[in-house]
C-alpha cells in the first residue's frame, strides 16, 4: 500500500508515553508514513483524555484548486454548483473519492491487525482514547477508536462516515459557537449515527446537543440524564467523550 505524503498525518500523544507507544506507531509509519508530533503538558476545554491521536488537518491536506477550495468552504450555493461544467463537479468527485482513499489508508492497520492494536492507558481509574482527530479549519471532529463496544464493522465505515461528514458540513454548515465535535455510532444499527457538538454552556456539564445524521434532525436535550439514558456509556468510556457523561452522578 502506497504511504501517505507525510504531510498529511501527524501523531500526536504525550512525550513521556513515547517508549510504550513505540510499537503502535511504528505500526501507523510502517503502513501509511506520517510525522510525529509529541507534547510535554496540554490543557483543553474538553473532559475527552487521549493517549494516541491520528491528526488528520482537511483544509490542508489534501491539494484542492479553486473551484474546490470554494465548494470546501462553503461559498457555492446550490444553484451555483449546478451551473458548474461537468469538469468542475467530476473534481468534486475525485476529491471525495480521494478521501476516503486516504482514510482507508489510515485504518487499514486497526482492521487488518488479528488483535486490539492499541494499549490501555488509565486516567483516574477509566481507559483513556485512542483517537482520530479531524481539523475543518477552526472546527475540529473526534472519532474514538476504542470505545469498549466498538468492533471492526465500525472501524471500516469511518472513510464513507466521515466523507459524509464533510458533504453534510459543506452542504449545510454548522451551528454557531461550534468548535469541537464528536463522531458517534449507534450501538443497534452499527453505524456512525451522531454528531456530538455541545454548546458553549454544555462544556463543563453534559453534551446538551446532537445531529442525528440519520435523520438531519438537530437534537438538543435539558438534562444530563437524558444524554446518559439515550447513549449508555460504558464506565470505562467516561472519558471517551467529549463531556464527561458520568460529571452528574459524581455529584450525587
Amino acid at each position: 500500500m502506497k504511504k501517505i505524503d507525510n504531510k498529511w498525518i501527524t501523531y500526536s500523544y504525550r512525550k513521556s508515553e513515547n517508549a510504550d507507544l513505540e510499537v503502535l506507531i511504528n505500526l501507523f509509519e510502517n503502513s501509511i508514513g506520517g510525522i510525529r508530533k509529541p507534547y510535554g503538558m496540554r490543557a483543553g476545554a474538553i473532559d475527552l483524555v487521549t493517549m494516541f491521536e491520528i491528526v488528520i488537518p482537511f483544509t490542508t491536506g489534501i491539494a484542492i484548486n479553486t473551484i474546490l477550495k470554494k465548494y470546501f468552504e462553503g461559498l457555492l450555493n446550490a444553484d451555483e454548483l449546478k451551473k458548474l461544467g461537468e469538469k468542475h463537479r467530476s473534481e468534486i468527485t475525485d476529491f471525495y473519492k480521494k478521501v476516503r482513499s486516504h482514510l482507508k489508508k489510515i485504518i487499514f492497520p486497526i482492521v487488518n491487525s488479528p488483535k486490539n492494536i492499541f494499549p490501555c492507558y488509565t486516567f483516574q481509574g477509566a481507559e483513556k482514547a485512542a483517537a482520530i482527530r479531524v481539523e475543518f479549519g477552526a472546527v475540529e471532529c473526534f472519532i474514538v477508536l476504542n470505545n469498549t463496544s466498538i468492533n471492526k464493522e465500525l472501524i471500516n465505515k469511518i472513510p464513507a462516515a466521515l466523507t459524509s461528514l464533510i458533504h453534510t458540513i459543506i452542504t449545510y454548515g454548522l451551528p454557531e459557537e461550534t468548535h469541537v465535535l464528536q463522531l458517534y455510532y449507534d450501538k443497534d444499527e452499527w453505524d456512525w449515527r451522531y454528531l456530538f457538538m455541545p454548546t458553549v454552556n454544555g462544556f463543563g456539564n453534559y453534551i446538551d446537543r446532537y445531529v442525528d445524521l440519520k435523520t438531519g434532525e438537530l437534537v438538543y436535550l435539558n438534562r444530563p440524564e437524558d444524554f446518559f439514558n439515550t447513549f449508555l456509556p460504558d464506565i470505562q468510556d467516561r472519558y471517551k467523550f467529549l463531556v464527561d457523561p458520568y460529571r452528574h452522578t459524581d455529584k450525587d
